[in-house]
């Protein structure tokens, strides 16, 4: 018995009516493998939008920035504690959604973004 077929059974969810649930159900640990890894990085690859105009722009002098910390570092630190916070909240609360609403939450959530 695959993992998805054991998921399934212990969550009482029927893959009927999902096509993608009843193949994934079917595949072997290979695909299933595959195909998560294949989801991941495509989530991961889309999100490089956000992050991308950080590292265009040049940050040699910030009027009205008189700290010691330099502007470029203070956006760095500020973007990995966003991430890192992000990560912990996105745990919690994502993984409290009803799964057949997930998804539709997960693009909700990037929208807001």
């Amino acid at each position: 018995m695959s993992l998805a077929q054991r998921l399934d059974r212990s969550s009482g969810a029927s893959p009927k009516g999902h096509r993608v649930t009843g193949l994934l159900s079917r595949a072997g640990p290979a695909m299933f493998s595959a195909v998560a890894g294949l989801a991941g990085f495509c989530a991961y690859f889309s999100m490089y939008a956000f992050r991308k105009p950080f590292t265009a722009a040049t940050f040699a002098v910030v009027p009205g920035w008189h700290f010691v910390l330099d502007y470029k570092i203070a956006l760095v630190i500020a973007q990995a504690a966003g991430y890192a916070l992000s990560k912990l909240i996105g745990v919690k609360v994502v993984s409290e959604i009803a799964p057949a609403r997930r998804g539709a939450a997960i693009l909700g959530l990037i929208g807001v973004a």
